[in-house]
């Protein structure tokens, strides 16, 4: 009995534990890991337009779409000078910031401590280009959970503010 209890008391630390730690990632500046954060409010904000995002190969971005209070820590994909945001669709389940993206696209990445406005255009799977990218994306091993069938990509592009 003591054993059981013992067990369920350490079972409750950690739930609480992983609780406090959500909600801290929640109210924070930007996400923390794979756990949503608040908004991007630190880091210089970049100006100029960017027209080489390759800078930005093999890095993990945060993201924040206008009008949300969150952020997220997304893939982004450099093909030469034209950076890409993919988007599982399967993994993780009840996800919907892409949902989002497509109708608003107007979005602030963070990459090294630099904000950058950003509007977010989604290619379909018609679209050549998307075809290219999905293709370019399996040789390289960098695909999303689910595969490249199940996948949205947003080209990033910058917007002026």
């Amino acid at each position: 009995m003591t054993a059981i209890r013992w067990a369920g008391g350490a079972l409750a630390v950690i739930i609480a534990a992983l609780a406090g730690i959500a909600l801290a990632a929640r109210f924070g500046d930007g996400p923390t890991g794979p756990l949503i954060g608040g908004e991007l409010r630190t880091g210089d904000w970049v100006e100029e337009p960017v027209n080489d995002w390759s800078f930005a190969a093999g890095r993990d971005i945060e993201l924040q779409l206008d009008g949300d209070a969150t952020s997220r820590t997304t893939w982004f994909f450099p093909a030469g000078k034209v950076g890409y945001i993919p988007a599982g669709q399967t993994f993780p389940p009840g996800k919907q910031w892409h949902q989002r993206a497509a109708q608003r696209g107007a979005a602030v990445i963070r990459i090294d401590d630099r904000r950058y406005p950003v509007r977010l255009d989604r290619l379909t799977e018609e679209d050549s280009a998307f075809t290219e990218i999905a293709q370019r994306m399996k040789d390289e091993g960098s695909v999303p959970p689910g595969g490249t069938e199940t996948m949205w990509l947003f080209v990033v592009r910058s917007r002026p503010q």
